[in-house]
């Protein structure tokens, strides 16, 4: 994929387009600001330019351009950001084939009939007569009618063909309704309804978009529930209900709580945690495990408090452990759930069991007391037995060597004992070449998470800050540019991310001529861009004095080069002299001299 395609796409997609659409803006003079949706902060400090087409938070230090943002706030990689600014601006990455052609097309009708349908779902439930009895349903169990909206509730009337007959009077046909899971085959032949009176739930991908439907029925029949199929849009395993409507909550509270059901996570997200998903069955999948990480590294979960809710907890928080998440178990009391709870005992009581959520030990431990009678001599070896593979797990001594305290008082045995079965285990282990005692919990590298409080910046030493002033210069002032490129090589800056801007700009200046949108395109790394952004946005105070501070960071760049090379150099004659090659020692100390005599004639 060219450069060309990448700049096309970009330049349909305006920043502050983009970003307005996600986050309120204000306007402030000639750029935009508004509060970070990836740290919490009371005063804005998130800034962006419709000039340079830049983003950049003062508060958290994070910016870019319209890809860096997709990136974040979808927590996709750039490949995923294009696509997404690809896909909303209907250009192409590449040329496809006649059968890609086919298959991406379909992919559209599907998306546009589902959404569609959800929308018919929703007015039927709403306003339709037919579906009182539903309604009536939904206020029983506590639903409110915004809720209700949030969630686009709907209504699948009896009758086996209204859907069917809907879409047909629009000109659909049944087979793009049999691709989209809507319609079932008929023994005689034709089509029916594959949802009939029953409350739809819409899911959503992370995307917001309509990929399948949910059907519970409000009386007695079977089956309760029944679901869309695997269709070439949707999978269960790759999707969570409720994500897009809790990635806001999830980005302002900094963690996720994740349920079972529907009905759940719209009874949580009622009582006051808009962060809640559900996993669309009873146990977490690996690849739904990894769209919660992308989201965030803290994790809850509340999942129903019988033999396969408990089961369930322990297989995804294993899944979620292995991608460096930090998880913790809700502990509902026996027989309950999110919503049953709720409703029974109130969102104090909620609140409360979130708060005191316990650890993978601890809930083991939990649920091993419930089940067993830890009085008996057999079952005490059982549940430290099943334990020890846990607390070998756990990363930090401290909490371990708690953990084997409440192991040890709730047994009834001696925490000594325990730290002996701890040995021989990590023995047994270490001599099968299955060593598991320290699991690193950051061995996945997972990026930075932006919902937690943002870096401290380091001090910057003077060289760095006189770098940044003049680049700052540079990307401001048109003729200090030109004196700035006569008086120093790019090569002169010296860090990374400082020695890229400063090429592309000398590089997009010796071409063209300098425009925010030419040196964003020489620009490859995210640290590059996030130093272009901050720069850009910045104010101009640095014009101030002009002169003055352009001779001093003149200054303090060639004397920083100066003295890099002086320091080389007599690294140089050390190591020779230590390898016994003394003949070129007196060229490097002319040379020491010559740079010496240079910085003395600096000031």
């Amino acid at each position: 994929m060219g450069s060309e395609v990448r700049e096309r796409v970009r330049d349909a997609n305006d920043i502050v387009d983009i970003i307005g659409e996600r986050v309120q803006l204000k306007r402030q003079g000639k750029n935009y600001i508004g509060l970070c949706p990836f740290h919490q902060e009371k005063t804005p400090s998130f800034t962006v330019s419709p000039e340079k087409q830049l983003f950049y938070c003062f508060g958290c230090q994070v910016g870019g351009d319209v890809f860096k943002f997709i990136e974040l706030w979808e927590k996709t990689d750039f490949r995923g950001s294009l696509e997404i600014l690809a896909e909303r601006a209907g250009i192409p990455l590449r040329e496809q084939t006649p059968r890609e052609q086919k298959r991406q097309q379909e992919r559209k009708s599907l998306y546009k009939v589902l959404n569609l349908a959800a929308r018919y779902y929703q007015h039927t439930f709403l306003n339709s007569s037919t579906a009182e009895e539903t309604r009536a349903y939904c206020t029983r169990r506590g639903i409110k009618e915004k809720t209700a909206r949030t969630f686009e509730l709907g209504y699948a009337p009896p009758g086996w063909d209204h859907l069917i007959r809907f879409f047909t009077q629009r000109d659909y046909s049944t087979e793009i309704l049999l691709k989209a899971g809507l319609v079932l085959p008929g023994k005689a032949g034709g089509y029916y309804d594959r949802f009939r009176h029953r409350l739809i739930f819409p899911i959503r991908d992370h995307r917001g978009r309509v990929v399948a439907f949910g059907g519970r029925v409000v009386d007695d029949s079977q089956p309760k529930y029944l679901n869309s199929p695997e269709t070439s849009i949707y999978s269960k395993r790759d999707n969570l209900y409720g994500l897009h409507i809790a990635a806001d909550g999830i980005r302002q509270q900094g963690w996720v709580l994740i349920v079972e059901g529907y009905l759940d996570a719209i009874m949580v997200h009622q009582s006051g945690w808009t962060n809640v998903v559900a996993s669309l069955g009873t146990a977490l999948t690996g690849e739904q495990a990894k769209l919660l990480a992308r989201y965030s590294r803290r994790v809850l979960m509340a999942y129903d408090a019988d033999a396969a809710g408990q089961e369930a907890a322990l297989r995804s928080f294993r899944l979620l452990r292995q991608l460096g998440c930090q998880v913790q178990v809700v502990p509902l009391p026996e027989g309950s759930d999110p919503d049953s709870h709720l409703r029974r005992e109130g969102v104090a009581s909620f609140a409360e069991l979130l708060e005191n959520s316990l650890s993978l030990v601890e809930y083991r431990l939990k649920t091993l007391q419930e089940k067993h009678d830890l009085s008996q001599l057999e079952e005490k070896v059982r549940a430290v037995d099943t334990l020890i593979p846990l607390l070998l797990e756990i990363d930090h001594q401290v909490e371990r060597e708690i953990l084997v305290k409440k192991i040890a008082a709730v047994v009834a045995v001696s925490e000594d004992s325990i730290w002996t079965e701890i040995r021989q285990y990590r023995g047994r282990a270490a001599k099968k070449g299955r060593q598991r005692d320290r699991i690193s919990l950051g061995r996945n590298n997972i990026e930075q998470d932006f919902h937690n409080k943002p870096n401290t910046a380091r001090i910057k030493p003077a060289y760095l800050q006189a770098q940044e002033v003049l680049l700052s210069f540079c990307l401001f002032d048109d003729d200090t540019r030109q004196e700035i490129i006569k008086e120093l090589s790019w090569q002169q800056f010296t860090e990374g991310a400082h020695r890229e801007l400063a090429r592309a700009i000398w590089k997009v200046q010796q071409e063209k001529g300098l425009t925010p949108a030419g040196i964003l395109a020489q620009v490859g790394t995210p640290e590059a861009k996030t130093l272009l952004s901050q720069l850009s946005l910045e104010d101009d105070y640095f014009l101030e004095q002009k002169e003055k501070r352009l001779r001093d960071c003149l200054f303090a760049v060639k004397r920083k080069q100066l003295e890099d090379q002086i320091k080389a150099r007599k690294e140089q004659i050390i190591s020779l002299e230590r390898e016994g090659k003394s003949d070129q020692r007196e060229k490097l100390l002319r040379e020491i001299g010559n740079l010496q005599k240079q910085f003395h004639n600096l000031a």
